[in-house]
């Protein structure tokens, strides 16, 4: 009975060999479930459209039975480990099971060893992550891949898409976003499409708070890497300009006077390019915080959007500390704001505490807490 389980097992897995073979434009997998095997003449295989699918009443049998010839192999010869003979054994055990650190590590050997094509492999990877979309080893799989190609023949826009897709495919996907922040590190140019690629997954996955926290960390990193979109400036950072406007109650509608406010002392310590990066990033955050309260008024309070607008507003706080500092003696880091008594180019902060303390005993003690804002004394604050 084992022999002829073992031999039906093989006959699955030469067909699923068989279409990886062929159809070079394969795109996703699936396990179809059914209970059991409703037609003996019927192949569990299913391939249509660049797509396979395998009927779920076999997976056990076939998994167990690639798992044993894997092991086999590897115990009884050491060497046929590396023999392409294996591969499809790899293929179909790592399509029903991704999360197996020891078949990537097997695939990695026979990749080193030049018994697999670097293409196909990141094809295999995108396969199984269409099946298992969280798949942390298929995502740390694809960036060991990435080690021996050239930045400049990687298409790094189709693993933001990629990225995408899984994150899309499931809630709070930590490897997905992992993967985007690495690749976004690799490729920083990038940057400037991810507040509205970031914005419209929010929008459509507003119970999904990892796609606000990689938009916090999209804010962090474009400021830090000086990003502009040329296209902003024409826009004079409308949305800046109304936030300022309505903490401040003063009526602004040029850069000049928007600088003067929030680069009051800090302009002259910074390039034209960090000045452009720093209004930029702010006018984005001044969006956050309005779709956030755009958000509540769709679909009501909820814990995600107040903690993305406290973040936000961290974000705010701490740009306008790092942008305006000045240099009090020789021990004194350039990095670290302070205040000058009888001075008042910290107006805007001021101003942004007291618009904050307007909402809550608790949300005031977030603020004491976090953005060193002090209620206890009109217009004092922390500056470290």
């Amino acid at each position: 009975m084992d022999h002829e389980n073992d031999a039906v097992c093989e006959k699955i897995i030469n067909e699923i060999d068989l279409v990886f073979q062929n159809d070079s434009d394969l795109c996703t997998f699936e396990i179809i479930h059914l209970a059991a095997n409703q037609n003996k003449n019927k192949s569990p295989v299913i391939h249509a459209e660049n797509n396979l699918g395998l009927e779920s009443w076999c997976t056990q049998h076939v998994y167990e039975y690639a798992h044993k010839t894997i092991f086999n192999k590897k115990i009884e010869n050491p060497k046929s480990i590396h023999c392409i003979s294996i591969v499809k054994y790899l293929n179909c055990a790592i399509l029903i099971n991704p999360d197996v650190a020891t078949f990537w590590n097997i695939r990695r050997k026979l990749f080193i060893n030049n018994k697999l094509n670097i293409t196909k492999e990141f094809k295999f990877s995108s396969i199984v992550l269409s099946k298992k979309p969280k798949s942390n080893e298929a995502f740390c799989y694809r960036r060991w891949l990435f080690s021996f190609q050239s930045a400049f023949a990687t298409d790094w826009t189709y693993e933001l898409g990629l990225c995408e897709r899984c994150a899309d495919k499931s809630s709070s996907n930590y490897p997905a976003w992992c993967h985007r922040n690495w690749v976004l590190n690799k490729s920083p140019f990038l940057l400037k499409y991810e507040p509205r690629i970031t914005e419209k997954f929010i929008r459509k996955h507003i119970g999904d708070y990892s796609g606000f926290c990689h938009r916090q960390y999209v804010l962090y990193k474009m400021l830090e890497t000086n990003i502009v979109d040329d296209q902003q400036e024409s826009n004079h950072y409308v949305e800046l300009i109304n936030f300022v406007c309505r903490i401040t109650s003063k009526q602004i509608s040029t850069v000049d006077q928007l600088t003067n406010l929030l680069l009051p002392i800090g302009q002259a310590n910074h390039t034209e390019l960090e000045t452009k990066s720093f209004f930029y990033c702010m006018n984005i955050a001044a969006q956050d915080l309005d779709m956030c309260d755009e958000l509540k008024t769709m679909y009501g309070y909820r814990e995600s959007f107040q903690c993305h607008r406290r973040s936000v507003l961290k974000f705010i706080v701490e740009s306008f500390k790092k942008f305006n500092y000045v240099k009090a003696d020789s021990d004194q880091p350039q990095n670290k704001m302070v205040k000058i008594d009888g001075d008042t180019v910290y107006e805007f902060l001021d101003c942004l505490r007291a618009s904050e303390g307007k909402l809550g005993e608790l949300h005031r003690k977030w603020c004491q807490i976090y953005l060193g804002f002090d209620y206890r004394n009109a217009g004092s604050f922390t500056m470290d």
